[in-house]
């Protein structure tokens, strides 16, 4: 009785300290994320306002103000340069997240391309919200899971920086 009783006591306590070791890693791994929440949310929104507002003046052929305000603003050049410290930043800590930060970086970029395509511009700029979503989508359950993301949702991340791309790299071969 005394063995089994003993046994019941080392499987209680591995259980116990495997739960413990669980636990200590959701809470790391929710503090690495949440260290750089707030400027993820700040930078991928600052982009995609400016992706906004320059494929606006590209649909409405004000092109050169378009071009201006990507390469000469300080806030459209701040906030990409805020993505890409975050890249380097998060790059071992969320490395799903890498072609995110690739494509959002660059849609400023793409739009300076195709400065009198009203149409792609928008297009692009739908694609790229779509990607911030996604990321948005894998940042929220991360934090509520406290786990690196779902597969599911890190395809869905990648599929969409996938478009973006493709889209920018395929659709001014017209």
């Amino acid at each position: 009785m005394t063995a089994v009783a003993a046994m019941v006591a080392a499987i209680a306590s591995v259980y116990s300290a495997a739960s413990h070791w669980r636990l200590r890693n959701r809470e790391l791994y929710v503090s690495r994320l949440s260290e750089h929440l707030e400027s993820l949310s700040a930078a991928t929104h600052e982009v995609m306002c400016i992706a906004y507002t320059t494929s606006r003046k590209i649909q409405s052929g004000r092109f050169k103000e378009a071009k201006e305000l990507v390469r000469e603003n300080e806030k459209a050049q701040g906030a990409i340069r805020s993505l890409e410290e975050l890249k380097a930043r998060t790059r071992y800590i969320l490395p799903e997240f890498d072609i995110a930060f690739q494509q959002l970086i660059r849609i400023n970029s793409y739009l300076t391309h195709c400065a009198k395509d009203g149409d792609r511009a928008k297009q692009l700029v739908e694609y790229g919200n779509d990607l911030r979503a996604s990321l948005d989508a894998v940042v929220i359950a991360s934090m509520k899971s406290g786990e690196p993301p779902r597969q599911e949702l890190v395809r869905n991340l990648t599929a969409n920086a996938q478009k973006l791309k493709d889209y920018f790299e395929n659709s001014g071969n017209k």
